[in-house]
């Protein structure tokens, strides 16, 4: 797809609107309560692109509501509303997006053939392929783990159109070309790209509310709306955070000490080297110390070798081939997804690879340096950690061969008792190389009383710390950092 770019960014101070009288009808009032269907007039369902309808509760103070989680690459349809204009109307999502770095669109008004439309854009409200202005954008972030409520107006007398967060306008331009009207097809797509290019540029998060008006809400009524932008992800409970400062223990909560099973352990510099077939036991069997099946599993590892299957996670007691590898650096769980042959892991190349598992859906996805790279549903329970809370990892199954492993580096392992949301996952990360006090030769030496026939690429530095913004970028005032953005 091609950059959307512009020289410059035109933030348009608020304009002053005539009032359309309060006459506004609303036409359609999709509110996600365990189906897609409208709770006011006769507008159709909504048509849910992706596999499967997730619904899910979330509360705050005001109280629980239901919501739908879009999945990547999925989104929602709504065709023939009765009594919409294509020149005139106003539009409500209640919607948290997760954050990531490009372009995610919101809104498409023409059956997904034009580029043109509604996004979020680096955790901004953005409109793109208005002419002959540059791109629109709005000057509040989105921070991904809160529910907000954004509305646009359209009106069809002079094209007007006006971008609301949580009550508050962003930005307005006059839409002359038309690209913010209905298509000839009469209908929206809602959280889903484009087909024009390489319809990459899709949203993830979850929808509570979808309204649909007749005419363009003026400012009295868009303040009287309920602005339900205050919900918020439960947040999961990190139930155990192994560090490997010279101790096999958790740094958090009260599961047990991990089971080294290659001896005596080799510590370096706040990791812990382990030899090919060794790997780790976690034994935690008490009632309730794990959620079975819905989970996140953060490892922070580095492999010496990652041609073949390297098994990363087993949870059959290893007793069976089932589990999340590493295939030729790519994650796959066998015997459930296919392998995809695209390396995303070098060796000795460290990397924290997060595994997420969703009860109710049975959605499992895994990412690696916060980028997902695996996702399905486990109909098979395959990824479901059986009763006794036991857990094998860096070590291949005894089925077989028994040799699908690698030697490595451990830095950190943790586990919550939730699946984390993907914007939670990216700020775990990105990830710099591991470190040795003597370099990763001597250490592994050290560990197998041999020199390693590796190339002898240095590591590098310390470990990078998660940032959300460069400290220059944030200190600018936000018209300028859109622009620097957009350069």
């Amino acid at each position: 797809m091609p950059a959307k770019r512009s020289g410059r960014v035109l933030l348009w101070l608020p304009l002053l609107l005539a009032s359309t009288g309060g006459n506004a009808e609303l036409l359609a009032d999709y509110d996600f309560d365990g189906d897609l269907s409208s709770a006011v007039g006769s507008p159709p369902d909504l048509e849910y692109l992706g596999d499967s309808l997730v619904f899910s509760d979330v509360t705050d103070g005001s109280g629980t509501r239901s919501v739908l989680a879009i999945e990547l690459g999925s989104g929602l349809r709504l065709a023939s509303v009765p009594g919409l204009s294509r020149s005139e109307f106003s539009v409500a999502l209640t919607l948290r997006v997760d954050r990531k770095p490009g372009y995610q669109k919101l809104i498409d008004f023409r059956d997904r053939v034009s580029d043109t439309g509604f996004y979020v854009f680096r955790d901004f409200l953005f409109f793109f392929g208005v002419l002959p202005s540059p791109p629109y954008a709005a000057a509040r972030e989105l921070d991904g783990e809160t529910f907000v409520q954004v509305i646009l107006t359209r009106r069809a007398s002079d094209g007007l159109t006006r971008v609301f967060l949580d009550g508050q306008e962003q930005f307005s331009f006059v839409d002359d070309s038309g690209g913010a009207e209905i298509g000839t097809e009469d209908t929206f797509h809602f959280l889903v790209d484009d087909t024009r290019f390489s319809s990459s540029e899709n949203p993830e998060g979850q929808i509570d509310r979808l309204r649909v008006w007749s005419t363009a809400l003026t400012d009295d009524e868009i303040r009287s709306l309920s602005s339900s932008g205050r919900l918020a992800v439960a947040p999961a409970t990190e139930l155990a955070d192994y560090r490997f400062d010279e101790t096999l223990a958790s740094a958090v909560g009260s599961l047990p000490d991990l089971e080294y099973l290659g001896g005596m352990p080799t510590f370096d510099a706040g990791k812990l080297m382990f030899e090919e077939g060794t790997g780790f036991r976690l034994l935690a069997d008490e009632p309730g110390a794990l959620n079975n099946s819905t989970y996140t599993i953060a490892l922070d590892v580095s492999l010496d070798t990652i041609d073949r299957n390297r098994k990363l996670i087993d949870f059959t007691g290893r007793v069976a081939d089932e589990g999340l590898y590493l295939d030729n650096g790519f994650p796959v769980f066998d015997d459930f997804t296919p392998d995809n042959g695209i390396p995303v892991v070098a060796a000795r190349d460290g990397s924290i690879i997060v595994l997420t598992r969703e009860g109710p859906s049975k959605r499992v996805k895994t990412y690696v340096d916060g980028e997902l790279r695996l996702s399905f549903l486990d109909e098979a329970d395959a990824a479901v950690i059986g009763l006794t809370g036991e857990l094998f990892f860096l070590v291949d199954d005894t089925t077989g061969a028994g040799a699908e492993h690698s030697a490595g580096a451990i830095d950190r392992l943790r586990i919550w008792d939730g699946a984390l949301s993907a914007t939670q996952v990216r700020d775990l990360g990105p990830r710099g190389p591991l470190v040795f006090e003597d370099g990763f030769e001597a250490a592994r030496e050290e560990v197998t009383g041999r020199a390693t026939s590796a190339p002898s690429r240095k590591l590098g530095s310390e470990r990078k710390a998660p940032v959300a913004a460069s400290a220059a970028v944030t200190a600018m005032p936000r018209w300028r950092r859109m622009a620097r953005m957009l350069r």
